[in-house]
């Protein structure tokens, strides 16, 4: 019986080797053994081997060649540098010639990071430091507001003489902020008349951006970007110490101390490494920016409440004291108010030069706009065959879009396209520099029919008072051709 098992066993064995033999000896059906071989109609077809050959080969085209890798990293960086750009403080320039190698772009890449990373920490470190500098504020105003009222209900008792001179250091206060006020109503005008130009500077483009064929567009959205804007002198605004009395030592706000951050060292690795490591600190950027302003709106809040309060109640403390000291005190706080009020004149002549220069740059990208930019591409469309009618809502739609009022037509002829070609490039110097287009502005501010100065010069009314005009007026008294735009839109008549 074993016997016969085991003569089972090896007949097995005989016949897998017999078949694995003619597995691998045996040509299989459809698949051609030796020469070359294709795939054609759903089967291997054997075909003669070019150049001799008999092994299987595969008839492909090489792979084509890759992107280049360093114009990618160039790109990549210049990415990043455009985000940055929307940060005023980190100074970007658009003016830049881009890397041409990868030591240059390596080196470019190190000074970015560091210059992104050191204005980011301090910036982060600022952040941080205003939560309890506010919260000092806080208790210090509730303080002021609880001495307020304790001031007030003591304040029946005033002798005539101090209670004269807290009604004169009342005068004095009135007076430094109904000045105030005006400067601010005449800044607001200077904000009014930079958005007006913007918006003149944007259609211009927009208007030759949509009537242009894409091959000979001179101008973009970098055009308005880099262009030369009406200068802007800052207010002065001293920032004065709270003024403490020895007894009342709970006044006091103290600066919290600390250190902002030294400079990171450049990150190790490949330019590419270092872009990334630039890239990682955007988002972060962007949020710690947004909490900082945020602070920040809390904190000037918060301290402009101590410093319209501050005066009020020491104006009371020194009322109250019955005594020479006293009235000495209240003095000194109406010689504060009269300086404040004094300051307000220079601070005039500044708001009402920024508001003409302003007013200037706003009507003459307007004409501009108006007289030359629109007319020049209606003109152009019309030459071409475009009849449709054209208003700057559909401009802009179109801008927006991507799209032209031309045809697609490859190696299409177009009438006039050297004119419209002129025209951007007048563009481009107007916009580079508005005051180019200075004595053509000064021409049309002087016809009595001119739209645009009766538009500046309404607007300019709705925002300040008779007041605020006089400041306008009085800083456009000069005989240069900006004062002479401005004379000339401020002297029409209501």
């Amino acid at each position: 019986m074993k016997k016969a098992a085991s003569s089972f066993v090896w007949v097995i064995v005989l016949f897998a080797f017999l078949v694995g033999t003619n597995a691998v000896t045996a040509r299989a059906q459809g698949v051609p053994m030796g020469g070359c071989k294709i795939w054609q109609d759903g089967k291997w077809v054997e075909v003669p081997c070019s150049g001799g050959g008999t092994g299987n080969t595969d008839n492909t085209s090489p792979p084509p060649p890759g992107p280049d890798l360093f114009q990618l990293s160039v790109a990549r960086y210049e990415s990043v540098r455009a985000r940055l750009r929307a940060y005023s403080h980190i100074h970007v320039s658009l003016n830049d010639p881009l890397p041409r190698t990868e030591e240059e772009l390596s080196r470019e890449a190190d000074a970015l990071f560091v210059k992104t990373a050191f204005w980011f920490d301090g910036l982060a470190y600022d952040s941080e430091r205003l939560p309890p500098r506010t919260k000092e504020y806080e208790a210090y105003l509730q303080t002021l507001y609880a001495r307020e009222r304790d001031l007030n209900a003591r304040a029946i008792a005033l002798p005539t003489e101090l209670r004269e001179a807290n009604e004169k250091l009342g005068r004095s206060l009135a007076e430094a902020e109904a000045r105030e006020r005006v400067i601010d109503s005449v800044e607001a005008v200077t904000d009014r008349m930079h958005a007006r130009a913007e918006r003149a500077a944007t259609e211009s483009v927009q208007w030759l951006t949509v009537a242009s064929p894409r091959e000979v567009l001179l101008v973009s959205a970098e055009t308005v970007a880099g262009r030369k804007t009406a200068k802007r002198e800052p207010m002065s605004v001293p920032i004065e110490p709270i003024n403490l009395n020895a007894q009342r030592s709970d006044r006091a706000i103290a600066l919290n101390p600390g250190r902002p951050p030294g400079p990171r060292p450049a990150p190790p690795g490949t330019a590419d490494d270092k872009i990334a490591a630039t890239e990682a600190l955007l988002p972060r950027i962007a949020a710690v920016t947004a909490e900082y302003e945020l602070r920040m709106n809390h904190f000037l809040k918060v301290n402009g409440l101590v410093d319209n309060t501050t005066p009020h109640v020491e104006a009371l403390e020194a009322a109250v004291g019955g005594d020479e000291k006293s009235l000495e005190a209240v003095e000194a706080l109406t010689r504060k108010a009269e300086s404040r009020a004094s300051e307000t004149f220079v601070n005039g002549y500044r708001a009402g030069a920024n508001a003409a220069r302003a007013i200037a740059e706003a009507y003459i990208l307007e004409t501009f706009r108006d007289k030359v930019v629109i007319p020049e591409v209606k003109r152009f469309l019309r030459d071409n065959g475009i009849m449709q009618k054209i208003d700057r809502n559909l401009v802009v739609q179109l801008y927006t879009e991507h799209k032209s009022f031309l045809p697609a037509l490859a190696g299409e002829h177009w009438e006039a396209l050297s004119r419209l070609i002129s025209v951007q490039k007048r563009a481009l110097v107007v916009l580079d520099d508005f005051e180019t287009y200075m004595l053509a502005a000064i021409n049309s501010s002087a016809s009595p029919t001119d739209t645009r100065g009766d538009a500046l010069a309404a607007e300019i009314r709705a925002e300040t008072e008779e007041a605020g005009e006089e400041i306008i007026q009085k800083a456009a008294g000069g005989a240069g051709p900006m004062e002479t735009i401005v004379r000339a839109i401020m002297g029409r008549r209501r």
